[in-house]
Protein backbone atom coordinates (compact mmCIF):
# COMPACT_ATOMS: atom_id res chain seq x y z
CA UNK A 1 0.00 0.00 0.00
CA UNK A 2 3.03 2.05 0.52
CA UNK A 3 5.29 3.66 2.83
CA UNK A 4 2.75 6.20 4.36
CA UNK A 5 -0.33 4.44 4.57
CA UNK A 6 -0.88 2.56 7.73
CA UNK A 7 -0.72 -1.48 8.02
CA UNK A 8 -3.96 -3.27 8.15
CA UNK A 9 -4.80 -7.05 7.95
CA UNK A 10 -3.24 -6.99 11.53
CA UNK A 11 -4.25 -9.02 14.54
CA UNK A 12 -3.46 -7.81 17.63
CA UNK A 13 -0.65 -10.83 18.51
CA UNK A 14 1.00 -9.22 15.04
CA UNK A 15 0.56 -5.52 16.59
CA UNK A 16 1.99 -6.63 19.77
CA UNK A 17 4.34 -8.88 18.40
CA UNK A 18 5.56 -5.48 16.53
CA UNK A 19 5.79 -3.88 19.30
CA UNK A 20 7.90 -6.27 21.33
CA UNK A 21 10.54 -6.39 18.18
CA UNK A 22 10.45 -2.18 17.61
CA UNK A 23 11.79 -2.31 21.82
CA UNK A 24 14.55 -4.64 21.22
CA UNK A 25 15.89 -2.46 18.23
CA UNK A 26 15.70 0.13 20.29
CA UNK A 27 17.72 1.62 23.40
CA UNK A 28 17.85 -0.24 26.77
CA UNK A 29 15.42 2.45 28.48
CA UNK A 30 12.85 2.62 25.46
CA UNK A 31 9.81 0.09 25.49
CA UNK A 32 6.70 0.48 22.40
CA UNK A 33 3.14 -0.54 23.64
CA UNK A 34 0.14 -0.60 21.91
CA UNK A 35 -1.71 2.05 23.92
CA UNK A 36 -4.51 1.23 26.87
CA UNK A 37 -7.75 2.18 25.74
CA UNK A 38 -7.92 5.16 28.23
CA UNK A 39 -4.31 6.71 26.75
CA UNK A 40 -6.11 6.05 23.32
CA UNK A 41 -8.98 8.27 24.23
CA UNK A 42 -7.37 11.42 26.26
CA UNK A 43 -5.05 11.48 22.87
CA UNK A 44 -7.96 11.71 20.29
CA UNK A 45 -10.06 13.69 22.79
CA UNK A 46 -7.81 16.00 25.04
CA UNK A 47 -9.12 16.74 28.73
CA UNK A 48 -12.55 18.56 27.38
CA UNK A 49 -14.86 16.16 26.72
CA UNK A 50 -14.76 17.03 22.76
CA UNK A 51 -16.85 14.71 20.30
CA UNK A 52 -13.88 14.60 17.70
CA UNK A 53 -10.31 15.27 17.73
CA UNK A 54 -10.75 18.58 16.06
CA UNK A 55 -14.04 19.57 18.32
CA UNK A 56 -17.60 18.83 18.70
CA UNK A 57 -19.36 18.82 15.43
CA UNK A 58 -18.82 16.38 12.86
CA UNK A 59 -16.89 17.47 9.16
CA UNK A 60 -16.43 14.73 6.59
CA UNK A 61 -13.59 16.40 5.25
CA UNK A 62 -11.55 16.38 8.52
CA UNK A 63 -11.54 12.17 8.16
CA UNK A 64 -11.78 9.43 6.37
CA UNK A 65 -14.76 8.00 7.37
CA UNK A 66 -17.68 6.20 4.93
CA UNK A 67 -19.23 9.21 3.07
CA UNK A 68 -15.96 10.77 2.70
CA UNK A 69 -15.48 9.95 -0.58
CA UNK A 70 -12.06 8.26 -0.39
CA UNK A 71 -13.44 4.64 0.01
CA UNK A 72 -9.83 2.91 0.89
CA UNK A 73 -7.07 3.81 3.52
CA UNK A 74 -5.35 6.81 3.35
CA UNK A 75 -1.82 7.96 4.33
CA UNK A 76 -1.25 8.79 7.46
CA UNK A 77 -0.45 12.43 7.01
CA UNK A 78 -3.54 12.93 5.30
CA UNK A 79 -5.64 14.86 8.24
CA UNK A 80 -2.50 16.37 9.78
CA UNK A 81 -4.43 19.83 9.82
CA UNK A 82 -6.98 18.24 12.01
CA UNK A 83 -4.89 17.48 15.21
CA UNK A 84 -6.18 16.41 18.30
CA UNK A 85 -5.71 18.85 21.12
CA UNK A 86 -2.40 16.84 21.96
CA UNK A 87 -1.29 17.21 18.41
CA UNK A 88 -2.14 13.53 17.25
CA UNK A 89 -3.12 13.48 13.94
CA UNK A 90 -5.41 10.68 12.34
CA UNK A 91 -6.88 9.64 15.52
CA UNK A 92 -10.89 9.50 13.50
CA UNK A 93 -11.67 7.34 10.69
CA UNK A 94 -8.92 5.97 8.23
CA UNK A 95 -8.57 2.53 10.15
CA UNK A 96 -9.63 1.00 13.47
CA UNK A 97 -6.98 0.59 15.87
CA UNK A 98 -5.81 -2.06 18.31
CA UNK A 99 -5.78 -1.40 22.21
CA UNK A 100 -3.99 -3.13 25.34
CA UNK A 101 -7.74 -3.01 26.96
CA UNK A 102 -9.93 -5.77 26.75
CA UNK A 103 -13.05 -4.77 25.44
CA UNK A 104 -15.36 -6.33 28.97
CA UNK A 105 -13.28 -4.86 31.78
CA UNK A 106 -10.74 -1.99 30.31
CA UNK A 107 -7.90 -3.97 31.49
CA UNK A 108 -5.04 -5.08 29.99
CA UNK A 109 -5.13 -8.12 28.30
CA UNK A 110 -3.75 -11.47 29.48
CA UNK A 111 -5.61 -13.96 27.49
CA UNK A 112 -7.75 -14.75 24.58
CA UNK A 113 -10.25 -11.49 25.67
CA UNK A 114 -11.94 -9.32 23.22
CA UNK A 115 -9.41 -5.84 22.75
CA UNK A 116 -11.16 -2.79 22.33
CA UNK A 117 -10.24 -1.14 19.38
CA UNK A 118 -11.04 2.73 18.51
CA UNK A 119 -11.15 5.08 15.81
CA UNK A 120 -13.82 4.32 13.35
CA UNK A 121 -12.37 3.49 9.79
CA UNK A 122 -12.48 4.58 6.50
CA UNK A 123 -15.56 1.84 5.41
CA UNK A 124 -17.44 2.50 8.93
CA UNK A 125 -20.12 5.54 9.61
CA UNK A 126 -19.39 8.99 10.95
CA UNK A 127 -20.06 8.24 13.96
CA UNK A 128 -18.20 5.65 14.87
CA UNK A 129 -15.42 8.19 14.43
CA UNK A 130 -16.40 10.30 17.99
CA UNK A 131 -13.42 9.82 20.39
CA UNK A 132 -15.63 7.53 22.99
CA UNK A 133 -17.16 5.29 20.57
CA UNK A 134 -15.60 2.01 21.34
CA UNK A 135 -15.57 -1.23 19.34
CA UNK A 136 -14.40 -4.85 19.95
CA UNK A 137 -11.85 -6.94 18.03
CA UNK A 138 -11.06 -11.17 18.30
CA UNK A 139 -7.59 -10.88 18.85
CA UNK A 140 -6.67 -13.38 16.40
CA UNK A 141 -8.90 -11.31 13.50
CA UNK A 142 -7.31 -9.34 10.54
CA UNK A 143 -9.49 -7.14 8.74
CA UNK A 144 -8.58 -4.58 5.78
CA UNK A 145 -9.57 -1.79 8.15
CA UNK A 146 -8.59 -2.45 11.59
CA UNK A 147 -4.51 -1.67 12.22
CA UNK A 148 -2.33 0.00 15.08
CA UNK A 149 -0.58 3.21 16.20
CA UNK A 150 2.25 2.71 19.16
CA UNK A 151 3.07 4.34 22.49
CA UNK A 152 7.12 5.23 23.64
CA UNK A 153 7.57 4.49 27.37
CA UNK A 154 11.14 5.92 27.96
CA UNK A 155 12.34 5.16 31.23
CA UNK A 156 15.98 6.61 32.56
CA UNK A 157 17.72 7.58 35.61
CA UNK A 158 15.91 11.47 35.74
CA UNK A 159 12.78 11.26 34.30
CA UNK A 160 10.08 8.69 32.61
CA UNK A 161 7.80 9.94 29.74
Amino acid sequence: QGDDVPRTNITWYEATAFCRWLSAQLADDTTILLPTEQQWQRAAQGDDGREYPWGNDFESRYCNVKGSGVRRVSPVYAYEEYPSPYGVVGMSGNIWEWTASTWETGSLIEGDESSVVRGGAFNAMPGYARCAYRHSGDLDDPMTSRGFRVVTLRLNSDSAS
